[in-house]
């Protein structure tokens, strides 16, 4: 009776997996669409600096998060709203400002940038 009742909890534990590997799987597909659309939006602006900050997040973000996703789309209606500030959210940009500080730490070294809004 205990058999049947672990290879019961067994064979429920497996579908719920599956189950939320393919609903994680969905949701990273999305994801991904959206990206490719916001992207293609962002590119169509034809600013230079645009243009940069699409290649660099394709680079870094291949696969993104919700998180990176909602970054992404108030990053494209920024740029929409002031093209001539495109470039200031490339890693380039970014690195330039983390380079320019007068310290670097013990630890890590000089941090790199990545691009975005943070």
């Amino acid at each position: 009776m205990l058999q049947i009742i672990v290879g019961m909890f067994v064979a429920a534990w497996l579908v719920v997996s599956v189950v939320s590997w393919h609903d994680e799987s969905t949701l990273q597909t999305q994801r991904n669409t959206e990206q490719g659309r916001l992207l293609v939006e962002l590119e169509a602006t034809k600013i230079p600096g645009a243009s940069q900050l699409v290649d660099e997040w394709r680079k870094e973000y291949p696969q993104p998060s919700e998180q990176r996703l909602m970054e992404l789309r108030v990053l494209v209606e920024r740029v929409k709203a002031d093209p001539a500030g495109a470039e200031k959210y490339t890693a380039a940009a970014k690195q330039a400002k983390l380079d320019a500080l007068p310290f670097s730490s013990p630890f890590f070294g000089t941090p790199t940038a990545k691009p975005g809004i943070e």
